[in-house]
């Protein structure tokens, strides 16, 4: 009978185990579930964060070069330069070299590619008919993006640019090269903020490191290593996990010189322990609750019995079986205070609420993701027609004159500011005076020839380009002809909202004094067309030019809703 009663209760107990098992079952599958469902998305995240660190790194040296190339080109202009006239040539770089210390070694080189002109120049006579720039330059390429070296006379480590000296009809005459000092490089990528283990390099077209952050000392004037040489020849960026140079695992994005506009190779590295942190520690807390929960849960089988295991095991079943059957609400109400069973029920109450919040926040960021690349997308697109038609208006004559270029150049200035402005603003709002006062700065001097006064309001996007643009027009056609062209003259800018009458117009003004004669021209320019047209489309505006003698005056009104937002005052 004894037997028969200790075999009775050792299989009680082994069911209640059994059922502790059964339960805590479920939990660790979700937890499993979760743990593989984070890093996957954790994984997703990081790869494109890589690609977008890597973008805007590219879009930075994309700029330096840009910078570049227009300030080399500028200079190949020069008379001094273009003549070879060595003495005045010399004392103009020697001047150009100070004010620019992202250059070293700025040298002007004739057809034969003798060395004419450099500050300081050498002693020796130096040809460079031999080296690979000054054959691409000689050639006609208008920009040159050349190889790491370190110079003959210094020493100092380079990135060799070179443009074309052309004369006044167009042939290339001499090569105007320089190196651009990587050290000035290297101190620019410092000024960014590198987290742990995030690395950054750049590197020419054969794969030699210009800079590399951090151990720029220890990189800069190797060679990536072979392994990674094909990402330097891709035709598209991307992404990979690597093991770098200096042992670190990263998850890197890369951009090969085919696939950005400054003609290097850009990688940003991601740091993947720095990455996974917090999830690994939110997994080994997961881990150790339930852990925790099933410690509990088998002693209080073994210790309290059957009457007060059931029924909690039986609320943790349901639960989880609720959750597996979709009711993302389904809780077990325990409380951790009660016993060991109850703690499991409440850290899994508590798991489920941080899942819950989890895909609520993930589902929300999708969301947003998508609104913004819809958001994105329609910006593009309107950014996008507005250049093509500037470019159309103002270069459809053929060939580029220099004033066509300049007029191109300032609109899209203007644009690019309305946008700047609109950037800070999430894209839905800009402040009106700080739109015109953008417009007017390029053309205004001190003390100020603008007067502006207006009440301060916030208007909508397509105002705000629009007007941007207009304004900008106003101010080119009065440095041409009208107010903006002499010594004496000043413009009035006012704008209000109404007329004390009850109306919902919005009114701008421009008028010019005390400037030349102005007389109506005989047929509308690009700017006063594109002035009625731009305004008309975007904000349904009405234009009025008066041609008086003492200047031009330009009405500009539009329906209030078009230009304000709803809560703008």
């Amino acid at each position: 009978m004894k037997l028969k009663h200790a075999a009775l209760q050792l299989g009680l107990r082994g069911r209640l185990f059994l059922l502790v098992l059964v339960a805590l079952a479920p939990a660790i599958l979700i937890l499993l579930s979760n743990v593989i469902s984070l890093r996957q998305s954790r994984e997703a995240e990081v790869h494109a964060r890589a690609l977008q660190i890597g973008n805007l790194a590219a879009l930075e040296i994309q700029r330096i070069m840009t910078g570049a190339e227009r300030l080399m080109t500028a200079v190949a202009r020069v008379p001094a330069v273009r003549n070879f006239e060595v003495d005045e040539c010399i004392d103009y770089l020697r001047g150009l070299g100070a004010d620019n210390p992202q250059f070293v070694a700025i040298s002007v080189i004739d057809r034969e590619g003798v060395l004419r002109c450099r500050a300081p120049m050498p002693e020796t006579p130096q040809r460079y008919s031999e080296r690979a720039y000054f054959v691409r330059a000689l050639a006609g390429e208008p920009f040159i993006v050349g190889n790491y070296t370190k110079t003959l006379t210094s020493g100092a480590a380079v990135l060799q640019l070179a443009v074309p000296i052309r004369n006044d009809a167009g042939d290339v005459t001499g090569v105007l090269a320089g190196g651009l000092n990587l050290e000035w490089l290297r101190d620019i990528l410092r000024q960014r903020q590198f987290p742990n283990n995030d690395a950054l390099t750049i590197a020419d077209v054969n794969g030699v490191i210009l800079a590399r952050e951090p151990l720029s000392e220890r990189f800069v004037g190797t060679k990536i290593p072979a392994d990674f040489m094909r990402l330097v020849g891709a035709d598209r960026p991307g992404t990979m996990e690597v093991t770098s140079q200096d042992g670190t695992r990263r998850i890197m994005g890369y951009f090969p010189p085919k696939a950005n506009g400054s003609g290097l190779y850009i990688s940003a590295g991601l740091g993947r322990d720095d990455a996974f942190a917090p999830i690994n520690a939110a997994t080994l807390d997961g881990v150790l609750m339930v852990l925790a929960g099933a410690v509990a849960a088998f002693l209080t089988a073994a210790f309290v019995g059957r009457s007060l295991i059931r029924e909690p095991v039986r609320k943790l079943n349901a639960t989880i079986q609720a959750w597996r059957r979709g009711d993302d609400s389904s809780r077990t109400g325990m409380q951790a205070e009660n016993g060991e069973l109850e703690a499991v029920g409440a850290a899994i109450d508590k798991f489920m609420d941080e899942l819950a919040q989890g895909r609520l926040e993930r589902a929300k960021a999708e969301e947003s993701r998508e609104l913004l690349m819809h958001e994105m997308e329609h910006r593009v697109k309107n950014v996008l027609a507005t250049v093509q038609a500037i470019a159309s208006q103002t270069l459809r004559k053929g060939a580029a004159s220099p004033e066509a270029l300049e007029g191109f150049f300032g609109r899209l200035q203007a644009l690019a500011s309305a946008h700047r402005i609109l950037l800070m603003g999430n894209w839905e709002v800009a402040d009106l005076r700080q739109v015109v006062s953008d417009a007017v700065r390029p053309f205004d001097r001190s003390p100020s020839r603008f007067d502006i006064e207006g009440p301060d309001i916030r208007i909508r996007a397509k105002a705000a380009w629009a007007l941007a643009m207009a304004i900008h027009e106003l101010c080119t056609n009065a440095a041409k002809y009208g107010a903006l062209h002499d010594e004496n003259g000043a413009v009035r800018i006012r704008w209000q909202i109404g007329d004390g009458s009850g109306d919902n117009l919005f009114r701008l003004c421009w008028v010019e004094r005390d400037g030349p004669r102005v007389a109506e021209p005989s047929s509308s320019g690009f700017g006063s067309r594109m002035i009625a047209r731009v305004l008309a489309s975007e904000i349904r505006g009405v234009v009025t030019l008066d041609y008086q003698p003492n200047g031009l005056a330009c009405r500009v009104r539009a329906p209030m809703e078009h230009v304000l937002l709803s809560n703008a005052a």
